[in-house]
């Protein structure tokens, strides 16, 4: 069943400061760090920055 988790909106927004991505990717991204489960996306960019920090991407 899926679970609702909390987004830190201050981390992610960091996130977005540093790879100049949008913010709402950022969110997606931070989730995925602190709950360390892979991300879904076909964003190339996403991708990368997910990798760079460690997200498996699918």
């Amino acid at each position: 069943m899926p679970e609702l988790v909390d987004v830190d909106y201050n981390n992610a927004l960091e996130f977005c400061a540093q790879e100049n991505h949008y913010a709402y990717d950022m969110f997606y991204l931070d989730c995925a760090v602190k709950n360390r489960c892979p991300l879904l996306t076909l964003d190339k960019k996403l991708s990368e920055i997910a990798v760079k920090r460690g997200v498996l991407c699918l």
